[in-house]
């Protein structure tokens, strides 16, 4: 895989799994992932600050919020993803927004660093969540950074590249409790830099 096809990881939204953090300086810290999203809209502002103080400071950069826009003043260097809680109206120094059709990618704001585009494959984190076909997705992904959501494994980076997509995020992978965090870091080593 090319150096700039970026990999990005999403927390569970319902809850803070036990020792969160640690789980995701360690992906950041050996360069399995490029990026995490913190995604928690069950969760409240002081559930979320507490993820965030318990990640090293120089990690914050590679950070983006779902919700608590506010916490933003007090973690200047985090980034944040719009959603369709939070469509407009934040400041960030890395932004990025969900869509869910070509379309959607096609009317996104030049400001953005990227979007998101699911459901690419069926989901692994939420039931009956199923792949879809994208109406002029060849032209959205060379339109601009396009990162697949949705289903995504290391095993599909391959695939992703050739479709034209900047990227994959993840989030049903990487929290899968069954599998130890130093098998996951190495499956995601192996097949991002994997040329076929």
């Amino acid at each position: 895989m090319e150096a700039d096809f970026k990999i990005i990881g999403i927390t569970l939204a319902d809850f803070v799994v036990d020792n969160e953090a640690e789980r995701i300086t360690r992906l950041l810290c050996s360069g399995a992932v490029d990026r995490m999203h913190i995604r928690k809209p069950c969760c409240s502002a002081d559930i979320i600050a507490n993820v965030l103080e318990a990640i090293p400071r120089e990690l914050h950069k590679r950070l983006s919020l779902h919700d608590v826009p506010e916490l933003l003043e007090k973690y200047p260097d985090v980034g944040f993803h719009f959603n369709s809680r939070y469509p407009s109206g934040v400041s960030a120094p890395v932004l990025s927004r969900s869509c869910h059709s070509a379309a959607e990618v096609l009317e996104a704001d030049a400001e953005l660093e990227y979007v998101t585009l699911s459901p690419v494959f069926d989901s692994l984190s939420k039931s009956g969540y199923k792949s879809r076909t994208f109406h002029n997705e060849r032209e959205a992904v060379a339109t601009r950074k396009v990162v697949a959501l949705g289903g995504v494994t290391p095993s599909r980076f391959p695939e992703l590249k050739e479709r034209g997509f900047s990227g994959a995020a993840m989030l049903g992978y990487l929290w899968n409790p069954l599998t130890n965090i130093e098998n996951i870091i190495e499956e995601i080593h192996r097949w991002k830099n994997c040329n076929s």
